[in-house]
């Protein structure tokens, strides 16, 4: 009786729309256009079916999005548990009085039926897999590929939902690699990962930007192609979408990175990546790539300085408006260190905090430790 009362004394709810989704990427589909400003709930889940609260009349959504209009009894509480969030009303104390903690949220218990307000972020993490001997953070971190094993398992458990797998270093003292022996180490190492695939549930990123490479992944057990020069051909690109595969375009001036190689002090660092991603959108467009497809990357230390960098990621939101994905790489880079002298195996915290300013607003981060940012994140979710 407590719950229900709880629900006939919430305020009129008219003016927001409960959306049931499938999977994030459809949700950010819909949220993105409606502004940074606009108001939502957390993530609530109900068996396997989420929800999210919009304080906004939403009627056209797209596919993998439900607009419940009729929501049943569940349905119902979850709008109102949801309202109280938003609104930070008092009612959210009392909701929140008759929950436990559980692994991802916390736990209502109605009739036998969970319901969870989770502790999810709208982003999914690429956690980064470098098999290298010369990478600038983890480079010869795995002896063997069942190393390399676990700590994909691990990155899973913690919350990923991407395995970036790179098996060519591009920092600047980097041995490059050609595409011949590439193939040769990632077919080993994809064998190890796609039957953990079997067992886990996880979207597969190679790192690579040799034209060859990305030909012989278009017949692969992959999802993404992520490209540090984005500056794949054309007809590259459309192959890989064609095979459904989504394409990682990143702003870089060289590769490998080369420290004297940057943008011109007096060049506007925001204006001059809006400009190439723009362009890069015009020509896939031009081309029929599908643009559901197309992940830009802003290319924070290719090609930028550490101030520049900075700049970017105070001015980050103007890239917002782009009909595409996004994608920010920041973990452990040289930038930090104009801030502290920390080694580089030491800035997960720097890492973690950066990723909790854009976790609500972006569609993926890429990062080194995936666990740190999910204890964190609900701390800072039930601060702000």
């Amino acid at each position: 009786m407590a719950r229900w009362n709880i629900i006939n004394n919430v305020l009129n709810i008219q003016e927001y729309t409960l959306l049931q989704f499938d999977c994030k990427g459809s949700l950010r589909k819909v949220l993105r256009p409606l502004g940074k400003t606009i108001k939502y709930s957390s993530i609530y889940s109900l068996g396997k079916k989420k929800y999210i609260l919009v304080e906004h009349n939403i009627i056209s959504v797209i596919a993998g999005v439900i607009v419940c209009d009729m929501p049943n009894r569940f349905e119902q509480i979850i709008k109102h548990w949801a309202y109280s969030e938003v609104t930070q009303s008092v009612e959210f104390i009392k909701f929140e009085h008759q929950t436990t903690l559980v692994k991802n949220g916390r736990l209502y218990l109605v009739d036998d039926t969970t319901i969870i307000r989770t502790f999810e972020y709208l982003a999914d993490i690429f956690a980064i897999l470098n098999y290298t001997q010369d990478s600038f953070s983890d480079g010869g971190k795995y002896k063997n590929l069942e190393e390399l094993s676990e700590n994909a398992i691990a990155q899973i458990n913690s919350g990923a939902k991407i395995l970036d797998i790179g098996v060519e270093s591009t920092n600047p003292n980097s041995k490059p690699l050609v595409a011949e022996d590439e193939i040769s180490i990632l077919t080993a190492v994809l064998g190890n990962i796609s039957s953990l695939r079997k067992q886990h549930d996880f979207t597969i990123s190679i790192d690579t930007y040799h034209q060859e490479t990305m030909q012989w992944l278009i017949d692969q057990d992959i999802d993404i192609v992520n490209d540090v020069s984005g500056n794949a051909h054309l007809n590259m690109i459309k192959s890989l979408s064609l095979a459904n595969k989504k394409y990682v375009a990143m702003h870089s001036l060289v590769v490998p990175a080369n420290k004297s190689i940057h943008l011109a002090l007096e060049c506007n660092p925001i204006e001059h990546i809006y400009a190439w991603m723009n362009n890069k959108l015009k020509q896939f467009s031009d081309a029929k790539i599908d643009l559901d497809n197309i992940i830009l990357d802003p290319g924070i230390g290719f090609g930028n300085i550490p101030q520049q960098a900075w700049y970017i990621l105070r001015n980050f939101a103007v890239f917002y408006n782009l009909p595409c994905e996004l994608l920010l790489g920041h973990s452990r880079k040289s930038f930090f260190g104009y801030t502290n002298n920390k080694p580089v195996t030491e800035r997960n915290l720097e890492t973690m905090l950066v990723a909790l300013k854009f976790i609500n607003n972006i569609d993926y981060l890429r990062v080194h430790d995936v666990g740190i940012i999910n204890e964190l994140y609900p701390i800072i979710h039930h601060l702000y």
